[in-house]
């Protein structure tokens, strides 16, 4: 459009006018847009909203044009869908994008579209987009119906493999069993000769060990009979010594205990204290002439068993027949209490 400048009064309206080959392009733009093969709309970038609709767009999305602009980009597609997502951000860093994306009908039955999406600017600097939309449902389904035929005839070609597979397996199973068969019957005819030779060496060598193991045994019963003889003089010596030696320790081990018996005697009957010696394996308890002094009990040869003299003593909460016990389960040397 051409501004047309005047210097008349400023309440005048200014006039625009087109030139005549500028009315005539747009003509031309927008006869080529409306009668497109393709399915073509116009939207603005920042709502979506359909400004312009060819007849192609709204033949293949069942809108008349009247309706189909007064929609937006999201009814005419799923623009949650990833596809769609993908090429608004492709559109937007480069200035134009192609992705293929469900279209949604007037109907609302969706159909599988290819669409090629490009932005520019209105001579207002308003930024929009021209979006070319393609069916490809009838591709789709064409190339489904393409791929089960294939499927089919694939599925006829693996039948037929296997059948011809199977009449050769057939064949080599045949072989391979009368193979096994022959050889089967030919290494029967080998580990009966190996087993005879076998059992021959073993009958052989049997032979022979019994010989050695006679030999052996003869041998063996003669050096142990020699060591039985050896060992019963060597014996015979050894208990000899050994009874000479207990003979000895016990005169001795007699000659001590009497000596410390004498001495353990002695202090008893010097001492004003009550002693005693106790045996712990006999249980029998020497005690001193202290005791008929201390206590008034005469005792027949000092002598009383451990039981009679714990019931005598008394210590206040403990048992003293316990507590000597646990004295010489320790390793304590003595025992003190009241």
């Amino acid at each position: 459009m051409r501004k047309i400048p005047h210097n008349r009064s400023q309440k005048e309206p200014v006039i625009f006018k087109k030139s005549v080959a500028e009315a005539s392009d747009d003509i031309l733009r927008h006869l080529a847009f409306d009668n497109s093969f393709r399915a073509n709309i116009i939207l603005t970038v920042i709502s979506g909203k359909i400004i312009m609709a060819n007849r192609a767009a709204c033949k293949l999305l069942g809108y008349s044009k009247k309706e189909l602009l007064t929609k937006t980009r999201a009814d005419i597609f799923d623009i949650n869908d990833s596809s769609f997502i993908k090429m608004l951000k492709q559109r937007t860093a480069e200035g134009h994008s192609a992705a293929f994306v469900k279209a949604i009908k007037k109907n609302g039955k969706p159909i599988s579209c290819q669409i090629t999406s490009a932005v520019f600017m209105d001579k207002d600097g308003i930024e929009k987009s021209i979006t070319t939309i393609a069916d490809i449902s009838q591709n789709i389904l064409e190339q489904k119906n393409i791929d089960t035929k294939k499927g089919k005839k694939v599925t006829k070609d693996i039948a037929l493999v296997r059948s011809k597979q199977k009449e050769i397996d057939i064949k080599k199973e045949k072989i391979v069993a009368d193979n096994i068969a022959l050889a089967k019957s030919r290494q029967k005819e080998i580990d009966i000769k190996k087993e005879k030779i076998v059992a021959d060496d073993i009958a052989q060598a049997k032979s022979a060990q019994k010989k050695i193991d006679n030999k052996k045994d003869k041998i063996v019963a003669a050096d142990i009979a020699q060591a039985k003889s050896k060992q019963i003089n060597i014996d015979i010596k050894k208990e000899k010594i050994v009874a000479d030696d207990i003979i000895l320790a016990k005169a001795k081990a007699d000659a001590g205990l009497a000596e410390n018996n004498e001495w353990i005697k002695q202090i008893a009957k010097t001492s004003y204290d009550v002693m005693w010696d106790w045996d712990i394996v006999t249980g029998h308890i020497y005690i001193g002439d202290s005791m008929e002094e201390v206590f008034g009990y005469k005792l027949e040869n000092n002598t009383i068993s451990f039981k009679e003299l714990s019931e005598g003593i008394l210590m206040k909460g403990q048992d003293i027949t316990k507590k000597l016990m646990k004295v010489l389960a320790s390793r304590k040397k003595n025992c003190d209490d009241s």
